[in-house]
This record gives C-alpha cells, sequence and structure tokens, in this order.
C-alpha cells in the first residue's frame, strides 16, 4: 500500500489586541446660559484605536428621561431651558466595536426677570374709572408671577397673581376708581411691578391723570 503522511502545522498569530474604548477629553458650555438662551454643548473625545475612516458617536440625554435621544458624530448639541436651576446633560461616546465612555455637562440656567409693556398717557372718565392696561414677555415659560400696581394716590396697592404663560407672554387689564381725597383733579404717578416666582422683577412708571370735573351745563 502506499505509504501516507500527516504534517500537524502550528501558526502563532500572537496576542488579540483588546479595543481600548473612547475618552472624553473635554466638555464646554456655551455662554449665556439663561432661561431661553441657545445653549451649544461641545464635548471633544478621542479613541487612539479608532480605524482610519471611523468616526466616534456623540449620544445627549438631553431631557433627563434616560433616553439618548439625540444621536450624531459632531458633539455637538443645541439646547433652550423654559426655567433655571442646576442642569446635567448626560453624554455616551461609542466607537466602531461599541465600546463606551460615559460622561456629561454640569451647568446652572440662570433666571431671566420679565419685560413690562405698559402704555403711557392715561386717563380717568368722569367718575374717576382707568383701566391700566399691559403686557409681559419672559423666557422662563414655566414661571408663574405677581403684579403689584401702587396707583399713587395713598390707597394699598393692588396685588394680583398670573399665571405661567407656555408662550412666554401674556396681557393684564386692572381696573380703578380715584376718589377724594386726594383732589378729584391731578396727575399721579403709577407704579406697575412685575416679579416672576424666582425674584426677577421689572418696574416701571406711568402717568394717569385724573380729571373728575363735569363738564358745565347749559340752563
Amino acid at each position: 500500500e502506499p505509504l501516507t503522511a500527516e504534517a500537524l502545522v502550528t501558526v502563532d498569530v500572537g496576542d488579540v489586541a483588546e479595543n481600548l474604548p473612547p475618552v472624553i477629553d473635554a466638555v464646554t458650555v456655551s455662554d449665556p446660559r439663561g432661561e431661553g438662551d441657545e445653549i451649544t454643548l461641545t464635548v471633544l473625545a478621542s479613541d487612539v484605536d479608532l480605524p482610519v475612516g471611523e468616526q466616534l458617536r456623540f449620544a445627549f440625554d438631553t431631557d433627563g428621561d434616560g433616553v439618548f435621544e439625540t444621536v450624531n458624530e459632531t458633539g455637538v448639541v443645541t439646547l433652550t431651558f423654559e426655567d433655571n436651576g442646576p442642569q446635567f446633560v448626560p453624554v455616551l461616546v461609542t466607537d466602531e466595536l461599541g465600546a463606551v465612555a460615559e460622561g456629561g455637562a454640569e451647568f446652572s440656567v440662570a433666571n431671566v426677570a420679565p419685560t413690562l409693556i405698559v402704555a403711557d398717557g392715561l386717563q380717568t372718565d368722569a367718575d374717576g374709572n382707568v383701566t391700566l392696561t399691559g403686557r409681559f414677555i419672559d423666557p422662563g415659560l414655566a414661571d408663574t408671577f405677581t403684579l403689584t400696581i401702587d396707583w399713587g394716590e395713598g390707597s394699598d396697592p393692588d396685588v394680583g397673581a398670573l399665571p405661567a404663560n407656555p408662550s412666554g407672554s401674556g396681557r393684564f387689564a386692572v381696573d380703578h376708581t380715584y376718589t377724594a381725597p386726594p383732589p378729584p383733579s391731578g396727575r399721579f404717578e403709577v407704579d406697575i411691578a412685575l416679579t416672576d416666582d424666582d425674584g426677577g422683577e421689572d418696574r416701571v412708571a406711568r402717568n394717569v391723570v385724573v380729571d373728575t370735573n363735569e363738564a358745565p351745563t347749559v340752563q
């Protein structure tokens, strides 16, 4: 019978290199950081064994619900916050093999005071009645407000609550009657203040002309 021979060849391929995870080098947060401002987070990351042509993937949990809803390869995301207070935005950086680096951006969003818009040149009717109307703007969409009006004739100020306005603006109208004393006619400076629930305030002064003199009657 023909002779046969078998040979066992062993090839040493060496140790397989372990994939190293990315490293988050820096996270920056833009200014200003107030309610309603566009705040940009920039994540810088590196990976020593990332193959040429591959990109790291950045994921952001922008609303703190545990879901990383914003994913990109730039490491940049722009956010807007409706209320002031401390914020933490978690970040995941993933390489092409699924290795992950975890980090985040921690910062504080500042309160922004409301802005009052009230027309000047108010005048009462013959009975001393006047209606003060105005509007306000506030980027803190979750803020509630206190409106205080000092009518300038010595009476106690009117104080009222205004609710939050998801649209970022609101309106008000307040009635008042000037009676004697003081004198039934004159010019009064009205002080109007609007304060949000975080202490931010805007204040304006407006004049009201009170003229309760009735026109003469022809007999």
